[in-house]
């Protein structure tokens, strides 16, 4: 279950990319709402500081990769949007 969570933990970011690079390859967000990814970015920083505090390493992993890909597509969102 271990390395199941592990994998789980970087898959999940991993499939975000496909959207992150929608944005800045084609320079465009249109259809990207600052509403839910804004806040995502909030919601991992929570995540991450209780990873932290536990000291749980896939958690601290899988939502520091989400906080790089949500701010990625907040910040294009800005831009392109």
């Amino acid at each position: 279950m271990d390395k199941l969570v592990y994998a789980v933990g970087i898959l999940g970011p991993a499939f975000g990319t496909t959207q992150v690079y929608k944005i800045w390859a084609e320079k465009n967000a249109s259809g990207i709402s600052l509403a839910m990814f804004g806040p995502h970015m909030l919601f991992n920083l929570i995540w991450i500081t209780y990873g932290i505090l536990h000291k749980e390493k896939p958690i601290i992993m899988m939502y520091s990769l989400w906080f790089i890909i949500n701010t990625l597509i907040t910040v294009g969102a800005i831009i392109y949007g």
